[in-house]
C-alpha cells in the first residue's frame, strides 16, 4: 500500500506503511479534498492524533506548518511513523525549524493531559490555529467520545479546530456528532467517509 505526499515540499514523497491491514490510511481523494479546502498552513499547529503512517501530518507540514505533534500507540505501526519522521527530518533539513515533528507512543486522550498546560501557555492567536485531526479506527466509538467529547469539549480548554474523520456506516455517524451537540464549520466526504470540519468555540 503506497501512501505518497500530494503538496508542498515534500510532494511525491512515499512513506513507508506496515504490513497487513495494522492501519487504515485517510484515502488519498479525501486528503487531497481536505487539503485543497484548506491550503494556508503557515504558522498553523498540527496535531495528527491517531498518526499511523503519519501522512496528515506531514501533508500539513509539507505545505508550511510550523509544527506537528504525532501521536500513535500501536506498539507496531510506531516505529515506522518514527522512521518516516526521522527521514523526513533527513530528507528536508534545511526547510524544517527545531522541534517541527514531535512523536509519542501513547493514547491521544492521556497525551492530551499533557499537552493542556503546553496550549494554556500559547498566545491567543497560536491557540485559535492549533488543529487536532482525529482518525481512530471507525469501530473504536469510545475514541470519539473521550477525545472530542471529553477530553476537549466538557473541559472546555481548547479553543481551536478539530477534524473528525469518520465513516457513516462502519464509524460514528454525522447524525452522531450532531446529536451530542457538535456544530460542522464544513463537512467534507468521499463516499461513506467524511471529514467533518468543527471550529471550537467558548460557546460549544
Amino acid at each position: 500500500m503506497a501512501v505518497k505526499i500530494l503538496g508542498g515540499i515534500a510532494k511525491g514523497y512515499n512513506l513507508q506503511t506496515p504490513k497487513g491491514n495494522l492501519i487504515r490510511p485517510t484515502s488519498a481523494v479525501l486528503r487531497r479534498k481536505a487539503f485543497d479546502t484548506y491550503q494556508d498552513w503557515d504558522d498553523w499547529i498540527f496535531i495528527d492524533g491517531c498518526a499511523g503512517t503519519g501522512a496528515m501530518g506531514i501533508e500539513a507540514w509539507s505545505r508550511g506548518a510550523k509544527k506537528i505533534y504525532f501521536i500513535e500507540k500501536h506498539r507496531k505501526v510506531y516505529p515506522i511513523l518514527k522512521s518516516n519522521i526521522e527521514k523526513i527530518q533527513s530528507s528536508y533539513a534545511s526547510y524544517l525549524e527545531e522541534d517541527a515533528f514531535i512523536s509519542s507512543n501513547q493514547a491521544l486522550e492521556n497525551w492530551l493531559i499533557g499537552f493542556k498546560k503546553t496550549y494554556e501557555s500559547l498566545s491567543q492567536e497560536e491557540k485559535s490555529m492549533c488543529l487536532l485531526f482525529l482518525d481512530p479506527p471507525y469501530h473504536q466509538k469510545e475514541t470519539y467520545q473521550k477525545v472530542v467529547f471529553k477530553r476537549l469539549i466538557e473541559e472546555k480548554w481548547f479553543k481551536g479546530w478539530l477534524w473528525i474523520e469518520s465513516d457513516e456506516k462502519k464509524g460514528i455517524s454525522s447524525e452522531d456528532l450532531k446529536n451530542q451537540g457538535i456544530s460542522f464549520y464544513d463537512f467534507i466526504t468521499q463516499g461513506d467517509s467524511f471529514l467533518a470540519v468543527v471550529k471550537i468555540t467558548a460557546h460549544q
